[in-house]
């Protein structure tokens, strides 16, 4: 596969991958691909004890569900972690308190905005699209490094090129 050297060099869409970034962390709905669904399947380690069948072997039928939750706990924890090592990868504490703080745990603009001494909206923006756009530089390493790349979309948007 040949790489040409203007690929290399392509444009980020700014406004793409800040809402790509945003839509992972914000969206509740049934899209795989999420911050809350990672949250959900890596905290739902609904393991339980075996249960026997009336001639001794085990009920349930249908294969091991119990190592196919646990297999799936485990990659969805691994996952988890790769989103928290990706905030605490990025160089801007500011970033890493919006990303934790905003994103993660929800909090209000108004609180991440006093919290990080900001006062204008303009400021707040400009502090926001940055964290975005550094996780989304971070959040790669720790997808590979993790091997889970299945279960996150792409957060790095280019720009399309114009002929």
């Amino acid at each position: 596969m040949e790489i040409k050297q203007a690929e290399l060099f392509d444009e980020i869409d700014e406004q793409a991958t800040r809402q790509a970034v945003r839509d992972f962390f914000f969206d509740d709905g049934f899209n795989k691909r999420t911050f809350s669904h990672i949250l959900r399947k890596a905290g739902s380690g609904d393991i339980k004890s075996p249960s026997l069948s009336a001639d001794g072997g085990f009920g349930g039928g249908g294969g091991n569900h119990n190592e196919d939750a646990f297999i799936a706990h485990t990659e969805y924890s691994r996952a988890l972690n790769a989103v928290y090592d990706a905030i605490n990868g990025c160089l801007s504490e500011e970033s890493r308190v919006i990303l934790k703080n905003r994103f993660v745990k929800r909090e209000q603009v108004e609180d991440v905005k006093e919290l990080l001494h900001i006062s204008s909206n303009k400021s707040w923006h400009k502090s926001e699209k940055f964290a975005c756009y550094e996780f989304s530089e971070t959040i790669e390493t720790a997808i590979a490094k993790y091997q889970v790349e299945e279960l996150f979309p792409t957060f790095t948007i280019m720009k399309k090129a114009t002929a």
